[in-house]
């Protein structure tokens, strides 16, 4: 048995087909100690866990645009998609292509609710939740190290601006 192949749009440097574009988001409150989740109803292999916000790309949404409107579809809190920060982009085999994102809202869990048959909780991030689905235990710390560290601007003794890294 080879090495798996990169799906046909990998193949070809042609962008993925919009249907298998997928977003998946964590929204943190201002101090980074909690996250929204939701409790996921499908599909089966899922059920039960807890993941981030997500859904499919629809047309020619972008990445950012699709984590927009998925976030408001499912928890009734519109968050610009110039605000999510993109985290890591997850491709598969069969072609399918996850963006991962982040963002700190000082509102989104006072106010988010579920809108869908899936249930929004608000949870700790240390640890990440034993319901969660098991990918949720890395891309977790990832997406808070994202907006909590890797964005943070320190300003030196001198008053110079050094990005962290």
């Amino acid at each position: 048995m080879g090495a798996p192949q990169p799906g046909p749009a990998a193949a070809t440097g042609e962008a993925p087909d919009p249907s298998r574009v997928q977003v998946v988001g964590f929204v943190f409150d201002e101090d980074g100690t909690h996250s929204l989740f939701v409790r996921k109803n499908r599909p089966p292999w899922m059920a039960g866990q807890l993941n981030g916000v997500g859904g499919k790309a629809e047309g020619d949404e972008s990445p950012s645009e699709t984590m927009s409107r998925e976030f408001e579809e499912e928890t009734g809190v519109l968050i610009n998609s110039s605000a999510w920060r993109p985290v890591v982009t997850i491709g598969s085999d069969h072609g399918t292509v996850v963006h991962v994102f982040a963002v700190a809202h000082p509102m989104a869990h006072g106010v988010a609710r579920s809108v869908t048959d899936e249930e929004i909780l608000v949870r700790l991030v240390d640890p990440v939740p034993v319901d969660a689905l098991p990918s949720l235990r890395w891309l977790v710390p990832l997406a808070h190290y994202v907006v909590f560290v890797q964005a943070m601007t320190l300003v030196g003794v001198e008053g110079r601006r050094v990005r962290a890294v």
